[in-house]
């Protein structure tokens, strides 16, 4: 049981680590991992808004599921910014819509406000996809496919 809990150590790096790079594949995969998350939590908010006084568990399970998804999106969006040179200040783009769906909440629902602060986080998303990684070591580490190298003392 520890080794399978050991070999589980890459989904830990991958998702709730902020260190190092991460190549444009495993990036991908992820991302598409958590759009199908984000699906669940459209649903969940469709089930919670259904009720007039919502279920106090379904209100905590959808608070920690966005809790959660904004954390393992802001650890891939910074390693794969670290793989093509850049640093976790252009995250910025990623929070704006974050802080546009609170201001939402809180101003009772401007129109487009969330979907007009979506536009730059998701083509920052998307153009990570397709930007090739440094090739060489940069400020944030090795490349992410480089082979190991062991040292024989």
């Amino acid at each position: 049981m520890l080794q399978v809990i050991a070999g589980l150590g890459w989904i830990f790096a991958l998702f709730m680590s902020f260190r190092g790079r991460i190549s444009r594949v495993p990036y991908t995969l992820a991302s598409i991992c958590l759009l199908f998350m984000y699906f669940y939590m459209q649903e969940l908010d469709q089930i919670i808004s259904r009720h007039q006084i919502p279920p106090a568990d379904m209100v905590l399970t959808f608070l920690a599921l966005v809790i959660v998804q904004i954390w393992f999106n802001a650890a891939l969006l910074i390693k794969r910014l670290h793989d093509v040179g850049l640093g976790a200040s252009y995250l910025l783009f990623y929070v704006i819509p974050v802080i546009a769906g609170i201001v939402n909440v809180l101003t009772f629902q401007i129109p487009f406000l969330l979907e007009a602060a979506s536009l730059p986080g998701g083509i920052l998303a998307i153009a990570l996809i397709f930007t090739r990684g440094q090739r060489h070591a940069n400020a944030y580490g090795p490349p992410p496919n480089a082979p190991k190298t062991v040292s024989i003392a």
